[in-house]
């Protein structure tokens, strides 16, 4: 591999488009092939929104640490750069994310219409934790609540921590998403709910926060990066490899509340590792296909791809008995959807999303 680039990590390396497209084909699989046994024993969607968590927290803390250095210059208020992050946050997220609600209700997909408040105000996550279960087409948006409820917070962490505390601050909070998990549990919340609550997942984000942390000050926290990757590699990896092959730790075992305080914690620093060493650029076949035109593409275009195939696939199964019978065969149906999601996000992403997206331009950081 080569050595640390200096560039943003952001603009890093293209590899880490390939890792969104890894990362939206584990979600595909598990809403596509539910009933494959591979899928019910690994559970790749959930693998694949971990891998989203940790490379957003990466990504969006380093924009943000930039942001910190230009206010400690002067170059910029703290209010404005807030402000601008919001704006530009909202450009990136919210468009697409209400007109699909919208296009929804307005086409009676159950259950939009029943629960669309919840989703409304970004409280997805809050309205599973309630029910108990998933709930059809909706059930994806319960990450973006949780995304959308970190980043409504964690500017104002990183604006305002004092520099040489954030290094200590960031493994403390960290700490918060297994210990949390636990407190959940000790007290007698239903395990289906535990990552779903506030902190429940925090660590994944924060991991990746972490990580941008250690490339922005890579003089003082090189043997951190270090550290981990190398936890992540010869601990966290084998770990969660040994945790799917032998399954799921039954709930009230002796061992539940160890396996559900470390599962995630675990995938989130195997990740940790994996996005280190894709945006300093994996040579080889890996390599290769993670840069390849068509996974950046994918890439590119893979919160679209998230956010509609399961209204792809609800509106689908609207169409009438053969598409129905089609749906039945889910492995005659999973290259069909896949295919069928993509031209829509395509269409979404050229027509909709990157017109709107270029109205950032107005909202700049510094000028």
């Amino acid at each position: 591999m080569s050595a640390p680039p200096s560039s943003t990590p952001e603009a890093v390396h293209p590899q880490l488009d390939g890792l969104r497209a890894v990362a939206v084909f584990l979600v595909l699989c598990t809403h596509l092939l539910p009933s494959q046994p591979w899928v019910r024993r690994v559970g790749p969607g959930g693998l694949g929104v971990v891998l989203f968590f940790v490379l957003s927290g990466f990504l969006i803390t380093g924009i943000l640490l930039r942001v910190r250095d230009a206010v400690a210059d002067g170059r910029l208020t703290s209010g404005r750069a807030l402000s601008r992050f919001y704006i530009r946050r909202a450009l990136r997220i919210a468009p697409l994310y209400y007109a699909v609600l919208g296009v929804a209700a307005l086409a009676d997909i159950p259950p939009v219409r029943a629960t669309w408040p919840w989703h409304a105000f970004y409280a997805s996550n809050l309205y599973f934790a309630r029910r108990g279960s998933w709930n059809g087409v909706v059930t994806p948006l319960w990450s973006l609540g949780v995304e959308e409820q970190f980043y409504l917070l964690w500017p104002l962490v990183v604006l305002w921590t004092p520099r040489r505390a954030l290094p200590l601050v960031l493994p403390a909070l960290v700490a918060l998403g297994p210990l949390s998990r636990a407190g959940y549990l000790l007290a007698g919340v239903d395990p289906f709910a535990i990552g779903l609550l506030p902190f429940g997942c925090v660590d994944t984000l924060l991991l990746g926060a972490l990580l941008a942390l250690c490339w922005h000050e890579p003089a003082r926290l090189d043997g951190v990066r270090r550290g981990v990757r190398t936890f992540g590699v010869a601990v966290a990896l084998p770990a969660v490899a040994l945790y799917l092959a032998l399954g799921p730790v039954p709930v009230g075992s002796p061992c539940f509340v160890v396996a559900a305080m470390l599962e995630l914690a675990l995938k989130g620093a195997a990740f940790f590792a994996l996005i280190d060493a894709a945006a300093r650029g994996f040579g080889g076949p890996i390599g290769r296909l993670l840069s390849s035109r068509p996974m950046r593409f994918i890439g590119q275009i893979s919160y679209g791809i998230y956010l509609l195939h399961t209204f792809v696939q609800g509106a689908a199964r609207g169409l009438g008995e053969p598409f129905r019978a089609l749906y039945r065969n889910e492995l005659a149906w999973f290259p069909i959807a896949c295919a069928t999601v993509v031209l829509v996000a395509t269409a979404t992403y050229v027509l909709f999303e990157k017109p709107i997206n270029g109205l950032k331009r107005r909202f700049p950081y510094e000028g």
